[in-house]
């Protein structure tokens, strides 16, 4: 089993080998996200070790870069999905629709879905939050330790 010294000793002794591998696979656009990636990176390394999913058929520093890897890219995914979404809805403000009122009345609803949504207990609005901010389902559960 790991120690929490255990793990801190390999945060610091493979910390450039992640940042590297999360610098090399993050788009540029993207690289304000580089510390989320590498916690995400070695939240997900410490829930394997725990487990001891980790069979060491290759170096800690390779198994590392590999999940920095993966996680660089499911952020530039997930990223690029919410600019997806914003340029859409940028579009859709610009564009003069043909029934208005019912563009206002969507709009009321929705402020009303959300008023709804932050009274929730947080287990169950944390879920909704997560998935309006683009996050697939996977990414949830992954995010809410379901998997």
């Amino acid at each position: 089993m790991v120690t929490a010294e255990d793990f801190k000793r390999i945060v610091a002794e493979t910390k450039p080998v992640v940042l590297s591998a999360v610098s090399r696979h993050l788009y540029e656009r993207f690289h304000h996200a580089v510390d989320d990636v590498a916690q995400e990176t070695y939240i997900r390394a410490y829930k394997a070790l725990v487990k001891d999913k980790f069979q060491g058929r290759s170096a800690l520093e390779t198994w590392l870069y590999a999940i920095a890897r993966n996680e660089s890219l499911r952020m530039n995914a997930k990223l690029h999905r919410e600019e997806e979404r914003r340029e859409k809805l940028a579009r859709q403000r610009e564009e003069p629709s043909a029934d208005s009122a019912g563009e206002v009345e969507n709009e009321s609803e929705l402020a009303r879905v959300y008023e709804r949504l932050l009274q929730l207990p947080a287990k169950y609005g944390s879920v909704l939050k997560m998935y309006w901010k683009g996050n697939s389902e996977k990414e949830i559960a992954q995010s809410l330790s379901l998997t």
